[in-house]
């Protein structure tokens, strides 16, 4: 509780030190980042979307089946996309995904009810395959170790998005983890 006292503290009192312009409502508009045509990317997943779930839990393990809603809005002058997840089987997740113009690479994180970690990944958009790839570290269900992940998004069409997931092995090999295919509800 403290830490985080000491942390609200510090950021009015660099608010505070920049003059105060970044309190001034007249003032926030002009002084903040404007989103890019990168940022723009975003809008695509802006929306509620049905999702139907397979999970690969490993090897000589079924695959198993859930439903589940994503809620997607594009926000903070369009700069970040917040998304909250709920499903049949009783996950909840909640992700913010952006575009760092200086690094010039998508960012992401991504926190749920089914770990502790704090989830990051960085993406590319291929604008011919209509496809994110993003790149991170996820903890295994099974152990709790971290592992490299690596998870495809593809457009077919403005109303349906397919996403894949794998994961790296002890010996380094991807398994597939995971499969959505969403629709945007009606």
């Amino acid at each position: 509780m403290i830490t985080h006292r000491i942390l609200i503290a510090i950021s009015v009192l660099s608010l505070a030190g920049a003059g105060g312009a970044l309190l001034a409502p007249d003032h926030a508009q002009e002084q903040g980042p404007q989103a890019t045509k990168e940022h723009a990317l975003l809008k695509m997943d802006e929306g509620r979307w049905n999702a139907d779930i397979t999970i690969y839990p490993g090897p000589g393990s079924p695959a198993q089946k859930d439903k589940g809603v994503e809620e997607n809005k594009l926000d903070f002058n369009g700069l970040w996309l917040t998304t909250d997840v709920r499903t049949d089987g009783g996950f909840k997740g909640h992700g913010v995904t952006g575009y760092d113009p200086a690094r010039k690479v998508y960012v992401g994180v991504w926190v749920d009810n089914m770990s502790t970690s704090l989830i990051t990944s960085e993406a590319s958009f291929d604008a011919s395959a209509k496809t994110f790839t993003a790149k991170g570290q996820a903890p295994d269900m099974a152990t709790g170790k971290l592992r490299p992940f690596r998870s495809v998004v593809r457009y077919p069409d403005a109303d349906t998005r397919h996403l894949e997931s794998w994961m790296a092995g002890d010996d380094g090999k991807e398994m597939k983890t995971l499969e959505i295919r969403y629709t945007r509800a009606q």
